[in-house]
């Protein structure tokens, strides 16, 4: 790592804006740690001096006590702030798929709902998720009263943008903050886990994907070092090029393969609907896999797994057509570029442009502003500079109706994120 900053924070844009996760030693403490929400550091709202981009569509709402992040490392702090992409950030870390186990999945009022679901991975459960899912939208409840759609797949089908709050935190044997729909009527034998005083401390979370039609309040509970030891290098696929496009054509067919593999919907990976996430060569090493794979929220994970602050500095944005627009951005480590990233915006949707140029809206949060639209998000390539191998290169693609942005990022340098 880069930096052991007391505060986990994020810097926004010029003006540097400094949010912590609480007052500073006032927050409350467990055996080992424990955070409570209140604030809004990931807020890309115009109040907070951030200009919208696209390096954290969601956002972030929640605050937690600074000095309770002294003992979680990077890769805790990633699964702590993941917002609707937990099974994407451990697939691509252990470059395997995760399998989803549904346990229970019962209606318990009009358009309510309460989940069970383990995740595996590298053949072990690393996570065990508690859900109530409430329906407002009467679209909604029909589809699923009818089977027309699982309830995990419900922002992926109707193309919904919800906003990610973190509620509490810990990582201790005991948990104080475990939600009643967490051990309530739950099939024999399958145990509520709540760990008895031999058990290690554990990671636990409490957090929410909101939006006007639907509202998901979420319990994790995750193994012990699930993510605190080195990752294999021996993963699903064995990609001998350098390059993520230039693979033999019997790999690319088995990664394809792989990356189509469907479950019945879940929140691990809101955006990519019924499939999971996808492989890549295993020459990139396991943040390398989970920086490449991530679709709209690199901000929030650099400034995770390196418990520092990244900023985010917008070089210009230019207009190079009626409905395409170039912005060039570069994100930051004390006032040092860790990625440079070129936008190209083009934009289609007339009201929505008409509201740019009128400057009630920034380019940087069209999804947002378009209708909390969830985009689709596409990797295009991925490699190492040939010229600079310590650098490293992707381009992607994250689009909707009336919005179509194709982003290129160089990681200037990946060694500062070796594991």
């Amino acid at each position: 790592m880069i930096c052991s900053c007391p505060r986990f924070i994020v810097m926004v844009t010029r003006n540097i804006v400094e949010k912590c996760f609480g007052s500073s030693g006032r927050g409350e403490r467990a055996e080992s740690a424990r955070g409570r929400a209140s604030g809004n550091p990931f807020s890309l709202g115009k109040g907070d001096g951030m200009k919208p981009h696209f390096g954290d569509l969601m956002g972030f709402e929640g605050n937690v006590d600074a000095t309770s992040l002294d003992e979680l490392t990077g890769e805790e702090i990633m699964l702590l702030t993941a917002n609707g992409n937990l099974q994407r950030i451990v697939s691509a870390y252990y470059n395997q798929q995760v399998l989803v186990d549904i346990i229970v999945n019962e209606r318990i009022g009009l358009g309510k709902y309460r989940r069970r679901v383990k995740l595996t991975c590298t053949g072990r459960v690393f996570c065990v998720a508690d859900s109530v899912v409430e329906i407002f939208d009467e679209e909604m409840r029909k589809t699923v009263e009818k089977g027309g759609i699982g309830i995990g797949q419900l922002f992926r089908a109707f193309n919904i943008l919800p906003r990610f709050r973190l509620l509490a935190f810990s990582k201790s044997r005991l948990c104080s903050f475990t939600p009643s729909f967490a051990h309530q009527n739950l099939p024999r034998g399958e145990k509520s886990l709540e760990p008895d005083e031999e058990i290690r401390p554990r990671l636990r979370r409490l957090y929410e994907l909101n939006h006007s039609k639907l509202t998901c309040r979420i319990f994790e509970t995750f193994t012990p070092n699930f993510m605190t030891h080195k990752a294999r290098s021996e993963g699903m696929i064995g990609g001998k090029e350098n390059n993520f496009g230039a693979e033999t054509g019997e790999t690319k067919k088995e990664r394809y393969k792989a990356s189509r593999v469907k479950h019945l919907g879940h929140f691990g990976d809101i955006m990519a609907g019924t499939k999971v996430a996808v492989l890549l060569p295993d020459h990139f090493n396991p943040i390398e896999r989970v920086l490449i794979t991530a679709n709209g929220n690199l901000q929030r994970l650099l400034a995770s797994y390196l418990k520092t602050s990244v900023g985010v500095r917008i070089l210009q944005t230019k207009r190079t057509g009626k409905h395409v627009f170039v912005r060039d951005v570069v994100l930051e480590v004390g006032f040092k570029p860790l990625v440079t990233a070129k936008n190209t915006v083009t934009i289609t949707d007339d009201r929505l442009l008409a509201r740019i140029d009128a400057g009630e809206v920034e380019v940087g949060d069209a999804f947002r502003a378009a209708g909390e639209i969830l985009p689709f998000f596409k990797l295009k390539e991925a490699k190492r500079l040939t010229s600079n191998e310590k650098s490293l290169f992707r381009r992607y693609e994250l689009h909707a109706e009336g919005i179509q942005c194709s982003v290129e990022e160089v990681f200037v340098d990946v060694r500062r994120l070796s594991t």
